[in-house]
């Protein structure tokens, strides 16, 4: 928090995020002699960026912002941190002092303990197959969704629609067509029919070998990667030994009949970062791997002096294919992944919900979306410089927009973003716990999708730039983003359009409007007029 504290104090909060988005972009000068080819398989010509990949995910964001701060905290302490010569150079270019030779040192011992690890994995992947080679394997056509957890999956109790992940896609058009099933990893889910297709659950993301012919082609493959590998770490060239833990993976898909991988395989947005070393090998097994946004709230806010960079690690993406909500967000990918990019737009993409049904009052209803603020420590962890999720932006955005409604007699239904527990600033769970607005004000569980919220509401506002204010604009429903001290900038492409209200007044002037074109009964304002409304000219 200290080396946080001195760079605000110096006005060079961007500093952290200057430095991984140079090393997101920084080349690492490695070229096709330079990797093992046993471990980089139908990657090898795209090994740079592989490794590039995997090392922002392994060694930069919170870990490398976390050592920068204490650096920056102890300027008589060199920084020692494991990382390759170009990313020191990046770092000794930001005025930040290092010590060469530990962290050399470091870097090795990082490889070898990774290459260590995939040389256990890839023995218990064998045994694994060995244990099974013989078990007869179905085959059928399915797709497979990674990273999801219960929330993500269709729900069935409760009595409402489910607006999650799986059911999203089933009813996508654009979606494999002669698949028999949609499999993900959550452990302990019953399968279920959705639309004629089986929703079930394969804790392996990959498919087992198959036949112990199989069994034996892996054997060999990983005697010459382990070797070979651990040679070229000997000899100063680490990037190999470093990704022998995902080379395991890659050569199970080598090895896989083609009829038991996956249609497609499904990655969500928190995930982009690095693409597997394993999907470079399923377009040879007739197989896809794509990215799909659930959120449009990828962009840092525009600033007085115009576009900052992208945030570390997207100018860095190379997915075989982007699914998006509209034109904005794929403007963002094409501007940070090459205008080349492969991208769909789907439109509003659900992914996690609940089927609790929302009891409808009859009368007006505001749906409020707000993001909730982490505690300082957290903040500083991650290397944040957007000064507006702080609790005081928060806090003033829902009074305001609770204290409105409430005056022109408007239910709340306020849904926070999700339930952060004590990562949430304390000030923020303090004026939570203060508020006092009684039951017109209802807080909805984070869990109940935000698609249910928002049908059953007059009107939207949101706190830049979540993605609410884009579904409630794709089902009809007036929307806005609404900003109460000025930070945010009126035509930031980050918007995707939508309307960004600024001050109290500004969103009292909507509010009124809207509501009254929105809603059937006619609103009572309880305070003396206002002056004219900025947005139209005319009195409110």
């Amino acid at each position: 928090m200290r080396g946080h504290r001195l760079l605000k104090k110096n006005g060079n909060l961007d500093l952290i995020a200057s430095i991984q988005s140079e090393l997101t972009e920084r080349d690492l000068g490695i070229g096709t002699k330079d990797l093992v080819p046993s471990i980089f398989g139908g990657a090898i010509n795209f090994g740079e960026l592989v490794v590039r990949q995997y090392l922002l995910l392994s060694l930069g964001g919170r870990r490398l912002s976390c050592a920068l701060l204490s650096s920056l905290a102890h300027p008589e302490a060199k920084l020692v941190y494991p990382m390759p010569i170009q990313w020191r150079m990046v770092v000794e270019k930001h005025g930040l002092g290092l010590s060469h030779w530990r962290c050399e040192l470091l870097w090795r011992f990082y490889s070898l303990a990774l290459w260590g690890y995939g040389v256990v994995q890839a023995l218990r992947l064998l045994s694994h197959a060995s244990l099974r080679s013989n078990t007869p394997l179905p085959c059928e056509r399915y797709v497979y969704f990674i990273g999801l957890n219960s929330g993500n999956l269709p729900q069935r109790e409760g009595g409402g629609a489910s607006h999650d992940i799986v059911s999203w896609y089933l009813q996508w058009e654009g979606r494999e067509r002669q698949i028999t099933s949609v499999r993900h990893g959550v452990a302990g889910i019953d399968a279920i029919e959705l639309d004629g297709v089986t929703v079930c659950s394969q804790p392996s993301v990959l498919p087992r070998l198959a036949g112990m012919h199989y069994v034996i082609r892996y054997l060999l493959w990983g005697c010459v990667a382990a070797l070979s590998s651990i040679l070229s770490l000997l000899r100063g060239q680490c990037w190999s030994a470093l990704l022998m833990n995902q080379a395991g993976l890659r050569a199970l898909v080598a090895l896989a009949p083609a009829e038991l991988v996956a249609a497609e395989y499904l990655f969500h947005n928190s995930e982009w970062l690095y693409r597997p070393l394993w999907t470079y090998e399923l377009e040879s097994k007739g197989s896809g791997a794509s990215l799909y946004f659930y959120s449009t709230n990828c962009e840092r806010f525009k600033g007085a002096q115009g576009y900052p960079a992208p945030h570390y690690g997207y100018a860095a993406m190379n997915w075989p294919r982007y699914l998006v909500w509209d034109s904005y967000q794929a403007e963002f990918v094409r501007r940070v992944a090459g205008s080349s990019s492969p991208v769909v737009e789907v439109g509003p993409v659900w992914f996690s919900s609940n089927s609790q049904v929302l009891e409808e009052r009859g009368g007006r209803t505001l749906a409020l979306f707000d993001v909730t603020p982490f505690r300082c420590s957290k903040f500083c962890e991650l290397g944040m410089d957007n000064l507006f999720y702080t609790p005081e932006v928060a806090n003033a955005f829902v009074r305001d927009v609770i204290d409105l409604s409430l005056q022109i007699g408007v239910e709340v239904l306020w849904k926070r973003k999700r339930n952060l527990g004590r990562s949430a600033h304390p000030k923020y769970r303090q004026f939570v716990d203060l508020l006092e607005y009684g039951k017109d004000v209802r807080i909805v569980a984070p869990e109940i999708s935000a698609v249910r919220v928002i049908q059953v509401s007059c009107a939207v506002v949101s706190m830049p730039f979540t993605s609410t204010a884009l579904i409630a604009k794709s089902i009809g429903i007036p929307s806005v983003y609404y900003d109460p001290y000025g930070i945010v900038q009126r035509d930031d492409r980050a918007a995707h359009g939508i309307q960004i209200l600024i001050g109290r007044l500004e969103l009292e002037c909507w509010l009124k409007e809207t509501l009254l074109r929105s809603c059937s009964r006619s609103i009572i304002c309880h305070e003396t007029p206002s002056p004219a409304c900025p947005l139209s000219g005319e009195v409110a």
